[in-house]
């Protein structure tokens, strides 16, 4: 059995742990928190009151040196760590670290990346129990229920593991349960925000230029998969089948099956909470895709601000005006342009109908409605060329011209496992099926030699920077950011984050007065 005598202690001491990243992410964690390590802390604390969790990681910026010593100082009985690509070499570090101090402590991996790469990382790293598997509410609950009871972890949905008797990951005996996300989550908050270093985050975000701003609790999966989603018991093998036939965009790597978004009841309750308990006047609503159902915000809304993700063909004057109702006339809406090539478009999976043109117009809607635009670009996919990408970059250089753009991402490709690119790849590169640990800009080098040999990472690299280069003459308010790039990249496109310098050097633009 994999569960060990841990002297039958009444409450359990849980660390939860979100590494810190070895490379550009977007610099996320400037208004995000781990939302989805806190709704499994919150699910699990309903059912396990008496237990204790802390929860630690990048977004009140703790480097990777101090999350250990947090760590082992703690000496918790059961280890959860949610890594991405480019922090998994740092959450292996921990991991291993905390099994030599403590040889009893269970170590449980979650997330997309460990998803993905469960069966490569249970067979290669010896110190790492368990792998849950999509959702993770009932069953890291579950986990923490065998524990105190010293029982198997046989039977627990969404979970992989590794005994004495061998590996359990074999996919017609793994089962995969779709909970439903009104039953989850269906306390007041959803969330429970003080699981996190609210004080902290806080200072962060107004030091920044964000006001207290957070991101909030918005859905789970994937719009283009929204029609799939069965509450039933399947296979990991039945699982995997539905999800890899599904149509997804070629570079996403999100594996969740349906998409499940927050009632509007328990979405309300939860910005009227962080409204009323910690003063929070911005929210970054983190789900797929903004919900255009028509609502009744609150009319104390109006001094907020939110920022959703919406689909290019959404941005219309309805779809505006509801969400003017429906959350405050404050409005961020950010867009996944990728690139403005129709071929490019049709290999992301993408529709090629968002032209240049396209967006241009949406933006003077914009502009004409108040609203701000972030913008993303993904560059160096399948079958780019020096062309399309001199095309994608000449339009960001059209847009940071617009003032009611205050944010753009341009990232090379990054290859993520789990990903229609990923796997495409790994049939040409059998190595890497049997990898749990990857270099991110070596393998998008080798993604390129295979699928899009008219370019390499150093043009779509130039083209980064000769699109920042240009935009810091035009604007110095302007966010450049990007993902996937090494410490090294980062310097030579130069990416530019004016919210990380000094204090009071850039506002984002609503907030106007901290204190409101």
């Amino acid at each position: 059995m994999i569960i060990k005598d841990i002297n039958k202690r009444k409450n359990i001491k849980i660390a939860m742990v979100q590494p810190d990243a070895g490379l550009s992410v977007t610099n996320t964690d400037t208004y995000a928190v781990p939302l989805g390590l806190g709704s499994i802390a919150t699910y699990c604390k309903q059912k396990h009151p008496e237990i204790d969790i802390l929860l630690i990681g990048a977004y009140t910026d703790m480097p990777h040196e101090e999350q250990m010593k947090k760590i082992l100082e703690y000496n918790p009985d059961i280890l959860a760590i949610s890594s991405t690509i480019s922090s998994q070499e740092n959450a292996y570090d921990i991991a291993k670290k905390a099994k030599e101090q403590n040889k009893n402590i269970i170590i449980v991996f979650g997330g997309v990346n460990s998803t993905s790469l469960y069966e490569q990382i249970l067979k290669n790293r010896d110190f790492v129990d368990a792998i849950i598997l999509f959702d993770g509410e009932e069953a890291f609950a579950e986990v923490v229920d065998r524990v105190k009871k010293n029982k198997s972890f046989e039977g627990i949905n969404n979970l992989a593991y590794k005994d004495k008797k061998g590996l359990h990951i074999d996919k017609n005996k793994i089962t995969i349960k779709i909970p439903s996300l009104c039953k989850i989550l269906d306390k007041n908050p959803p969330i429970d925000y003080s699981v996190f270093d609210m004080n902290t985050f806080l200072k962060k975000t107004e030091m920044r230029g964000f006001g207290r701003a957070i991101s909030y609790f918005g859905g789970k999966g994937c719009i283009k998969r929204r029609g799939f989603f069965k509450e039933k018991i399947y296979t990991l093998k039945e699982y995997e089948d539905l999800v890899n036939n599904m149509g997804a965009c070629s570079f996403c790597g999100r594996n969740e099956l349906g998409y499940r978004i927050l009632p509007w009841s328990l979405e309300k309750e939860l910005i009227n909470y962080l409204y009323e308990k910690y003063g929070v006047r911005g929210l970054f609503n983190v789900q797929d895709v903004v919900s255009l159902d028509e609502e009744q915000g609150d009319p104390k809304w109006k001094n907020t601000w939110f920022r959703f993700f919406i689909m290019a063909g959404q941005v219309t004057q309805k779809n505006i005006d509801i969400l003017k109702k429906k959350y405050s006339p404050n409005l961020v809406l950010q867009i996944g342009v990728e690139s403005v090539d129709p071929n490019m478009l049709k290999e992301f999976g993408k529709s090629p109908e968002f032209t240049r043109e396209y967006y241009l117009k949406n933006l003077d809607l914009m502009e004409k409605n108040g609203i701000q635009a972030h913008y993303t670009f993904v560059l160096g996919g399948s079958n780019e060329t020096r062309e399309s990408l001199k095309k994608t970059g000449d339009f960001i250089k059209e847009i940071v011209k617009r003032k009611n753009v205050t944010w753009i991402g341009a990232s090379p490709l990054i290859v993520l496992p789990g990903s229609p690119y990923f796997r495409m790849l790994s049939e040409k590169e059998k190595k890497l099926k049997d990898k749990d640990l990857f270099d991110v800009s070596e393998l998008h080098r080798l993604f390129l030699r295979h699928f899009a040999p008219k370019i390499t990472r150093e043009d779509v690299l130039n083209i980064i920077k000769d699109c920042f280069s240009y935009a810091k003459l035009i604007r110095s308010d302007l966010i450049l950011d990007g993902k996937g790039l090494t410490k090294e990249e980062e310097k030579f496109v130069g990416s530019y984050r004016p919210y990380t310098h000094k204090e009071g050097s850039w506002t984002f633009n609503f907030v106007q007065n901290k204190k409101n």
